[in-house]
């Protein structure tokens, strides 16, 4: 443990010089602006068309509208709260529990 934070201090000693490098990593990815704006419009959009698609699966099964988009954004939660919840580390895909 005292290994590691003798390196962190290292590093931390350290970021002064890596300021150009972090300022010209900025510059040149901000040059790829409208590719990555048209990327995020292609994903939204995307995602947009997945849930409008599921949102019409509920309501043919038999759901009412308001009941359909209920069950599609609790799909999305559960989603969403599932990936924040996978171990990092290069460990297998295992969810946390947190009740």
């Amino acid at each position: 443990m005292k290994t590691d934070i003798a390196k962190i201090l290292v590093i931390l000693d350290m970021v002064g010089e890596f300021k150009p490098i972090v300022t010209k990593s900025i510059k040149i990815l901000k040059s790829y602006g409208p590719e990555v704006k048209e990327l995020m419009t292609d994903m939204v959009m995307a995602t947009v068309d997945m849930k409008i698609a599921i949102i019409k699966k509920y309501k043919a099964e038999g759901f009412t509208k308001q009941e359909a988009i209920d069950l599609c954004m609790d799909q999305w939660y559960q989603i969403a709260k599932a990936a924040r919840n996978i171990k990092p580390n290069n460990q297998p895909n295992q969810l946390q529990s947190k009740q």
